[in-house]
């Protein structure tokens, strides 16, 4: 009987654990998809950017 309640005090815990590691994981998924969105953001403002200072050299050309 104590063999028993030993094995589900472990069991018990190691549910825990994995519960706690899955919202680390989970927490670590959502920091990785804000910086990615971010990269992305200022990838597109830096092209937009490059966009217009082409349109300004043409027009200075002309």
């Amino acid at each position: 009987m104590q063999k028993e309640q030993e094995a589900l005090e472990i069991a018990k815990k190691a549910v825990k654990i994995v519960f706690f590691l899955g919202l680390v994981v989970v927490l670590l998924m959502m920091i990785n998809l804000y910086m990615l969105i971010n990269q992305i953001n200022a990838s597109a403002q830096m092209s937009h950017q490059i966009k217009k200072i082409e349109e300004r050299l043409n027009q200075e050309q002309k």
